[in-house]
């Protein structure tokens, strides 16, 4: 929320700019660009965004400033259909043909209330994912379903360092970001119904360190599961605090049993010496008076035999 804030914010700034909307409406193509690299200069070195746009209001792009040898296509995204649909910013996050997962956010573009087309930014969810796991410290591993691509607009987007998996690696899904390397490796290994991607927690060990993830689904703008992410934590300091508690533990108890061992061995053994000193010795037993008969007593050895 606070990311589509900041964008929804630069959008504001080119569309309250006359200038911009004066050579956009003249059908000036090279004038917005010229007036629009500054401007997108300064938002990707401070914003990290990746793209910028300008649209016709009937969809057709009319300038990327970030790519401006494109041009002429069609957008069919769900924001831009949104955005025209209710005349209000729209965002969410899309999948692109190439394997591309982007934040969008598109904003009516009005001039004295008028339409005159969309502008819309966006930022590549690998910056999302950088900031989240410094802020979290943890690791991700970004799949994306097969089915909201194609082989051949996944591999044109690998020779243009989009993605980095292989196709073939994963049954359902190809593997477009890692924050740790070898982690999507590591996956392969174990069996399918193991990898996390169904749903189940999931543990590897890389590194000589362990990792438990769990998956988080990823839905698009149309509220598509397009894909999963996989949240690692490293467990390897609780695992060594649960050795080590288990070690203490142990090892406070055999001290106990020690303890009691020897203890138990000195009283016996003083008790021991205690019987061997009264060998011998006269015990006297005493009988109850019988009638007028006066009481007798008997004088015995202690046999140890008795």
């Amino acid at each position: 929320a606070q990311r589509v804030a900041l964008i929804q914010t630069l959008l504001e700034q080119v569309t309250s700019n006359p200038e911009l909307a004066k050579a956009f409406q003249a059908g000036k193509r090279a004038a917005l660009l010229r007036a629009c690299q500054p401007l997108y200069a300064n938002i990707s070195s401070l914003h990290g965004l990746t793209h910028f746009y300008v649209h016709l209001p009937d969809g057709t792009n009319f300038l990327r400033i970030h790519s401006p040898d494109r041009f002429g296509d069609r957008i069919s995204r769900q924001t831009l259909f949104q955005a025209s649909a209710t005349g209000r910013v729209a965002s969410g996050i899309e999948l692109g043909p190439l394997g591309t997962f982007t934040l969008r956010v598109v904003a009516p573009w009005n001039v004295d209330g008028e339409l005159i087309g969309f502008i819309e930014m966006g930022e590549e969810i690998e910056g999302l994912i950088g900031r989240m796991k410094q802020m979290a410290q943890v690791e991700f591993v970004v799949g994306l379903r097969k089915s909201g691509l194609t082989r051949k607009g996944w591999e044109n987007g690998r020779a243009s360092n989009l993605g980095i998996g292989d196709w073939h690696r994963f049954a359902d899904v190809v593997i477009f970001k890692q924050t740790r390397p070898g982690m999507a490796e590591q996956l392969a290994q174990l069996a399918p119904q193991e990898q996390g991607w169904q749903g189940k927690p999931v543990e590897i060990t890389l590194d000589s360190q362990v990792f438990r993830g769990k998956r988080l689904a990823l839905y698009d703008a149309s509220h598509q599961v397009v894909g999963d992410l996989l949240i690692f934590k490293d467990f390897s300091g609780s695992l060594n605090n649960y050795r080590q508690r288990t070690f203490l533990i142990a090892a406070f108890y055999l001290l106990a049993g020690g303890v009691l061992f020897i203890s138990s061995y000195l009283i016996l053994g003083r008790a021991d010496r205690r019987l061997v000193a009264t060998r011998g010795m006269p015990i006297a037993v005493w009988s109850q008076p019988v009638g007028n008969s006066k009481m007798r007593s008997i004088r015995c050895r202690w046999s140890m035999s008795a």
